[in-house]
């Protein structure tokens, strides 16, 4: 190994670098010391010097250590020695045969110029050139074999020549014909009969040493006297890095392909466009250039020329000739693309392909997009159907950015010209946190919220059923202007209204010119268990929501009715007063046990409700006498069924009360139309039992969250 180390130290390094990454170790630390070493016969280590020393030059040798991450596992430590010694082997062959490979591919040049094959005289003078410049240091010969074209059994093969192969393919194989090629696709081996001289393409295995990555392919035909193909003389390696960065028009047969595509594109010489076309075919993926055909060259660069920085995506696939791989051009606006675009959108293309490995590289400059080319690989001979438009969609979906997806659902909720007055000025209204809590079509139905503030409500409020939660769960926004609410006089009034909090997510929400708004979303669970109808309770949840937090409605557990026996908040006023009269009685149970045994048989709740409403509507008195016979059936059959006394006694002095009431205010409304702020109800107290004596000829009970009371009349007129 010492010529290696002498000549190109760091290609043995890298080497081995890679070998180590394989089996994904981490290499922290290179040392590689040339030193000069005197050894015994046995080639035991004598004596150590500096290099700079005078000595013998071929006793210089080279201690390399690495570090790199610890592994101690026999199996895998055994596999890794094993995997270098390969690699060292790959590396000596290379180096003791690269001038051997180097010849041979000079005797092949003046074979093909004493012989010339029936070809394009123009086309064969640009391939010999080619080749010419691949010994000028443009190629790094890694292996090279010589094959027979022969048909055995009645289909093409491809027999190995013994004793040709040079570098890595100089080990004698132990089959007699090519694997790989066995392994193509029939339409493909029919390619090894076109009359053309070279196979520009990429092996189907990675190189082990110089640099990761698969190995370049150059094929050669053989061509006997009647220009039929005979065989291939088949070189391995690598181009070197000067084949990448030199001009496409500095390079034999490249620059004819360049100059097909100008020729074909029509374009004006020195035009802006065809300036641009040719900027386009030069800074396409070298690998393209060296194996696309010239029909496939001038349809991706006439693709890309279509795009015109306009901010969209483009696939381009362009499968391999043999069918090992597929090459894939994806084009996507530079602002959106990250790294985790990428791996998304190669997780699509691997899907879509079933690749085995993937190769990917990045494309960024001025340009407003960025270029992602993939070599996808496939099992052999196994091309799936794809559909391009098809992946350009689902690339456009994962690209999209939540301002693209808030602006396309602000236009669907409100039509272009509203959506796009929102855009300017919500567009920086959500913050990250918000924007990772829910999707844009949320945030476009939350704008309508802001909007009502911004119009001079000061709170908003949306109850809703997240997507895939449980039944029982379900959440709560609250949209307050400038201040937080406080958790302490919002739990309370959940918690009455039949809710369990279990958590709550604040957003500060920031609308262009306009005051800051606290969103806070609680997470809550139905106490009483089951689904809730969101579509049926939202708007009487909500509503007796707002009246409680204004202090129109007393915050107690008879809320609880508004989502057990779906009761608005005037309805469950009704049954309030009515507890609250009861108590006022001097009726022996307290609030709280009446509300629970409310709670716990909202039916009859409901039922008592539907009894004072037929029998005081005035726009339904004319069956009113009938549906109230009804009502009082149902209800007197449900509290049969009351398992327990005292719900069974309350529940049935609330039905006798209402039974008693002569007339009540509950339909009355203001001048501007609304409720009034208190309920009152005339009652016959001789109709209810067990009240205190003396008994009034008519009782009138008053109730508001303020005040509460009962006049007692003694007459049918009153005094003032």
């Amino acid at each position: 190994m010492v010529e290696v180390i002498q000549q190109d130290m760091p290609f043995l390094v890298d080497s081995i670098r890679m070998a180590l990454n394989r089996y994904g170790l981490t290499v922290h630390l290179i040392v590689h010391p040339v030193m000069r070493i005197e050894r015994d016969t046995e080639g035991c280590i004598n004596q150590v010097f500096d290099a700079s020393e005078i000595g013998d030059e071929t006793s210089n040798e080279a201690c390399m250590y690495f570090e790199v991450d610890r592994q101690s596992e026999p199996k895998v430590l055994q596999e890794l020695h094993e995997e270098i010694d390969r690699v060292l082997q790959d590396i000596k062959a290379c180096v003791r045969d690269w001038q051997p490979m180097r010849e041979r591919l000079r005797s092949i040049i003046e074979e093909i110029k004493q012989t010339p094959p029936p070809l394009d005289e123009e086309q064969l003078e640009e391939d010999i050139a080619f080749l010419q410049w691949l010994d000028q240091d443009h190629f790094t010969f890694i292996g090279y074999r010589e094959y027979a074209l022969e048909r055995p059994k009645g289909k093409d093969s491809l027999r190995i020549i013994a004793d040709s192969g040079l570098g890595i393919l100089s080990q004698s194989s132990e089959n007699e014909y090519s694997r790989s090629f066995d392994q193509l696709h029939p339409h493909a081996k029919q390619k090894a009969h076109e009359p053309a001289l070279l196979i520009l393409t990429k092996s189907n295995s990675r190189a082990t040493v110089h640099r990761p990555g698969y190995l370049d392919y150059i094929g050669i035909k053989r061509f006997d006297d009647t220009g039929k193909v005979i065989g291939e003389w088949r070189f391995l390696g690598l181009y070197t890095s000067a084949a990448y960065i030199r001009r496409a028009t500095d390079i034999p047969m490249l620059r004819r392909k360049v100059q097909n595509v100008m020729r074909r594109s029509g374009l004006r010489p020195h035009s802006h466009s065809q300036k641009a076309l040719l900027n386009i075919v030069e800074t396409l993926p070298r690998d393209e250039l060296f194996q696309c055909t010239d029909d496939e060259l001038f349809d991706i660069s006439r693709t890309i020329l279509q795009l015109q920085e306009r901010q969209r995506v483009r696939v381009i696939v362009r499968p391999d000739a043999y069918g090992r791989f597929v090459s894939c051009l994806i084009y996507m606006p530079r602002d959106r693309f990250n790294t985790d675009i990428r791996l998304r959108v190669q997780r699509i293309m691997q899907d879509v392909f079933s690749a085995t490995e993937m190769d990917f590289s990045v494309w960024l400059t001025e340009s407003v997009l960025a270029r992602l080319h993939l070599i996808l690989h496939l099992p052999p001979g196994k091309l799936p159907q794809y559909d391009i438009r098809e992946i350009e969609k689902q690339i456009v979906t994962i690209i999209q950015s939540w301002r693209d997806e808030l602006h396309k659902a602000l236009n669907h909720e409100y039509g272009e010209e509203k959506g796009n007055n929102y855009l300017q000025c919500y567009e920086g209204t959500f913050p990250p946190s918000y924007q990772g809590d829910y999707p844009a079509e949320v945030a476009a139905l939350d704008v309508r919220k802001l909007e009502s503030l911004h119009n001079g409500r000061d709170l908003e409020m949306a109850l809703y059923h997240p997507i895939e939660a449980p039944p029982e769960k379900l959440r709560f926004k609250l949209f307050h202007k400038e201040e937080p609410l406080s958790l302490s006089l919002l739990l309370p009034i959940i918690e009455n209204m039949g809710l369990k909090v279990i958590d709550e997510r604040p957003h500060r929400l920031y609308p262009v010119d306009r005051k800051m708004v606290w969103l806070h979303d609680v997470g809550m669970v139905y106490a009483y268990g089951g689904k809730l109808d969101i579509d049926q309770v939202r708007d009487i949840f909500q509503e007796a929501f707002i009246r409680i937090w204004y202090g129109e409605v007393e915050n107690d557990g008879l809320n609880a009715l508004v989502l057990r026996a779906r009761l608005d908040w005037r309805e469950v006023v009704v049954i309030r007063s009515c507890v609250k009269y009861l108590k006022q009685t001097g009726f022996p149970f307290s609030q709280n046990y009446m509300e629970q045994a409310l709670v716990e048989h909202p039916q009859i709740a409901r039922m008592l409700v539907d009894l004072f409403l037929v029998r005081f509507d005035p726009d339904a008195q004319t069956q009113a006498a009938e549906r109230s016979e009804r009502i009082n059936d149902a209800i007197q059959r449900s509290l049969d069924e009351v398992p327990t006394l005292d719900a069974d006694r309350i529940l049935r002095r609330l039905f006798v009360l209402i039974q008693a009431m002569l007339r009540t205010n509950y339909f009355q409304t203001t001048d501007q139309q609304m409720p009034r702020a208190y309920l009152s109800f005339k009652l016959d107290p001789h109709k209810i039992p067990d009240l205190p004596n003396p008994q009034p000829r008519f009782e009138i009970f008053v109730y508001s969250p303020q005040t509460e009371g009962i006049h007692l009349r003694g007459d049918k007129v009153a005094r003032g």
